[in-house]
């Protein structure tokens, strides 16, 4: 391998790969060729128990994977004509990513980009960093913060300078302008183009040169918010520009940092805001969401076509307000649907009562039904749409409908870990076993035990989902013909699937007879056979096999 070699100490490239198989936006960062080679990845690391049991050097994938990171992190890194991979950053932002990993606030993968534009711009500015007072030695900076923080402000001024000030009609099209006063400005844009000119002199990824691929995700929340104070009200030094963000549910300053609530210095440029938008009548539809988990401050009013919010068709229905509610819950990413859901019956709690805004509701998401009254959560109709669209909406249903088949069946159909919520009575249903077990094998860990201690099931399960071994009965390891067949099934799976028959195999007393060959074959198979070792003889009982 050529580019590993530059990534010499192991457990720190084995933590860069982990980092990056874990982030979901990992291929828009890296480039789809690098798709295949994270899925992999996933699926490796999904099989271990320990990061530091992996072995970079022995896996296919690690040549890919670390040469992407470093072209994508190190602006020095090139290749020479044999192939070796160099660069000056690569073992600094090596350690620095590996360390944010270890801490568990890994390095956004989005925001790999702009640690290759500051890592650019240090490269360049060192003499002039140096004369400011900082070490132009990337070495002595401890964290990526340090670092940010000689940098991020010398870029935000460099990027002041050259700020276009000039509007376009264009742009002029494609921005709501929600307040423009003695205080600054507080607008949203509708395209990449108003996020840029609007997000100039700050770092946030929706205005950057990526902006194209992040702009997309965070509107897809519903509007992106940006203040813009006039700088002359700031009395900060450290505040250039004094922009502030609100997207994808939370707030961000100039540098693209999340901040808990709205600066004090944006106060007064809000409060005019709510002032103004109060006056023109739009003030029944401009509340402040305020969660303990988000600390969001968000804007809400009356949909207008200029500002892309979408109001269902098929709930023409309903009151004014609650289509609102329901086309901000539409527009928003699945991951911050609960929050949205959370805030507008905390703010109007009235709606709980409210049948057709509860059906219309669990369509989107399952927490509707959580805040339903008594009544509609006893409604069948009601509970049958919400588990037909959202599966997991089973856990709140009520006792007589977690023993309903055909609400039970819906929902293993779509996702087979919610047997955990079917009735004692349907856990022994072999429809309903059988169908859970198809969408997801590791869902015999709430099956009757009748299932568990079945060949049969348990083998399909095992071929659906090979980590669904663990949960099989402990007399079902007796019958040589089913150890027989798990292991042919092991042999033709991927490395994940051997790993999965390896964790379980100090469970099949008949390998120390009956299957030495097989087995010997199996482990010959594998990249490490002491690792696997250890995973088929736990400490407290550890036959060995022949």
């Amino acid at each position: 391998m050529r580019v590993s070699k530059i990534f010499n100490n192991s457990v720190q490239s084995a933590l860069i790969l982990y980092g990056l198989a874990s982030d979901k936006k990992s291929v828009s960062a890296l480039g789809e060729n690098e798709a295949p080679h994270l899925q992999n990845a996933r699926e490796f690391f999904d099989g271990l128990n320990t990061i530091e049991e992996a072995d970079p050097k022995r896996l296919d994938f690690t040549e890919n994977l670390l040469e992407a990171f470093a072209a994508h992190t190190d602006p020095t890194y090139q290749k020479n004509e044999n192939g070796q991979g160099s660069g000056a950053y690569i073992g600094w932002i090596s350690k620095i990513y590996a360390q944010s990993v270890t801490e568990g606030t890994p390095i956004p993968a989005e925001d790999l980009y702009k640690v290759k534009e500051e890592l650019e711009y240090f490269h360049a500015a060192k003499s002039h960093i140096k004369s400011l007072g900082h070490s132009p030695d990337i070495g002595q900076y401890q964290t990526y913060e340090e670092f940010q923080d000689v940098v991020d402000p010398l870029m935000l001024r460099r990027d002041q300078k050259n700020e276009i000030r000039g509007m376009t009609n264009a742009i002029k099209e494609s921005t709501t302008v929600l307040y423009d006063g003695a205080e600054g400005k507080v607008v949203i844009p509708h395209n990449v183009q108003s996020a840029r000119f609007w997000g100039q002199i700050t770092k946030w990824c929706i205005s950057g040169k990526n902006a194209h691929e992040h702009y997309p995700d965070y509107n897809n929340d519903g509007p992106i918010v940006m203040y813009a104070p006039k700088t002359s009200r700031l009395d900060d030094d450290n505040v250039i520009s004094g922009k502030v963000a609100t997207a994808d549910n939370q707030i961000f300053n100039e540098r693209d940092k999340r901040i808990d609530g709205l600066p004090a210095y944006i106060k007064p440029l809000h409060d005019a805001t709510v002032k103004s938008l109060e006056s023109k009548g739009e003030r029944a539809y401009f509340q402040m969401f305020s969660t303990p988990n988000e600390n969001l401050e968000n804007l809400m009013w009356e949909p207008r076509k200029e500002r892309n919010l979408v109001t269902p068709t098929n709930y023409d229905s309903l009151p004014q307000r609650q289509q609102l509610f329901l086309g901000l819950i539409i527009n928003a990413e699945s991951s911050n649907r609960e929050h949205m859901v959370k805030g507008i019956f905390e703010r109007f709690p009235d709606l709980s009562d409210d049948r057709e805004f509860i059906r219309a509701g669990v369509q989107l998401h399952e927490d509707f039904l959580n805040h339903a009254n008594d009544t509609i959560k006893n409604d069948r109709e009601v509970v049958l749409t919400a588990v037909k669209n959202h599966p997991w909406a089973l856990q709140s249903a009520a006792p007589k409908f977690q023993d309903d088949f055909n609400i039970v069946l819906a929902a293993v159909q779509e996702q087979g870990w919610t047997l955990e919520y079917a009735s004692p009575r349907l856990k022994k249903d072999t429809k309903i076993v059988q169908a859970a077990i198809e969408e997801n094998g590791t869902s015999l860990e709430f099956a009757d035990h009748t299932f568990r201690q079945d060949p049969r099931t348990v083998l399909a399960a095992f071929e659906n989902n090979p980590k669904a071994l663990q949960y099989a009965d402990e007399r079902v390891f007796d019958d040589l013909n089913f150890v027989q067949d798990v292991l042919n099934s092991a042999q033709k799976g991927n490395e994940a699937t051997k790993l999965n028959f390896y964790k379980q195999m100090h469970r099949m007393p008949v390998f120390q007879n009956s299957l030495t060959t097989n087995f010997n074959e199996l482990q010959s198979t594998l990249r490490d056979a002491k690792k696997m070792e250890r995973f088929a003889a736990p400490p407290n009982d550890p036959p060995e096999p022949a």
